[in-house]
């Protein structure tokens, strides 16, 4: 599972989020990422967390697939 965390947070807050996720979910975090590639990640994601402007879901996202 891909999850894609839009707000910035602390070390602390982050670590806590981490340890909570099975280690087969890959996480992106907006803060980590240069700002013209953060519209992508976020497209990839099948999970959200945060309120990413609106613009953002007016774009198609791409087609992924767990190769299942």
């Amino acid at each position: 599972m891909r999850l894609f965390v839009y707000p910035a947070l602390s070390s602390s807050a982050r670590a806590l989020l981490l340890q909570q996720l099975p280690s087969s979910v890959v996480s992106t975090f907006r803060q980590d990422l240069p700002p013209e590639q953060q519209q992508a990640h976020f497209r990839q994601a099948e999970v959200l967390l945060g309120n990413p402007p609106v613009e953002w879901f007016r774009t198609p996202r791409v087609a992924y697939s767990s190769g299942r």
